[in-house]
């Protein structure tokens, strides 16, 4: 179960949750669920096997959304106010 941490910035609710990745795998759906809103979906672009990062990645806005009651996933609109930015640690690094 992911249990992110929340914090308040610049006007923004920011949550900083951690993920474990499943195996490897060249593609990465990423799901976020708030309460009352549509999921955000997000393709994250890593390799196969990637390597740990320094530095978050750049700030993405989601690629599709599902709005509940919907069947099919829609583009996500270019003014959505979710953002992601990610970064890679492997088992055994800092």
């Amino acid at each position: 179960i992911l249990r992110p941490l929340y914090r308040q910035a610049d006007n923004a609710t920011i949550a900083s949750p951690a993920v474990c990745l499943p195996g490897r795998s060249q593609r990465l759906l990423l799901a976020v669920f708030l309460p009352g809103q549509s999921t955000r979906l997000f393709k994250l672009p890593l390799g196969r096997d990637p390597d740990s990062t320094e530095a978050l990645s750049p700030w993405r806005r989601p690629d599709s959304i599902h709005v509940p009651g919907e069947e099919a996933l829609q583009p996500a609109p270019a003014d959505d106010p979710v953002e992601l930015r990610y970064r890679v640690r492997r088992v055994g690094e800092d």
